[in-house]
């Protein structure tokens, strides 16, 4: 739905423009639990976690697919 959408779209936006990795993984869940997929956003929000406990991780380079 439309706020699933927003939360989608603030998430991209924290993760492309700050890379503020606390707040990509906020409304990536905020995403999550609104969407129908939950398993797909599942795997996202580990990459980003397992990112942010790696000090050797550049979230810039994750990759989702």
């Amino acid at each position: 739905g439309k706020v699933g959408d927003s939360c989608l779209l603030c998430a991209i936006t924290h993760f492309y423009y700050s890379l503020d990795i606390n707040e990509v993984i906020k409304y990536m869940t905020m995403t999550r639990d609104l969407a129908y997929d939950k398993e797909h956003f599942n795997k996202i929000i580990k990459k980003l976690q397992d990112c942010k406990a790696d000090k050797e991780c550049n979230p810039a380079k994750l990759e989702f697919q």
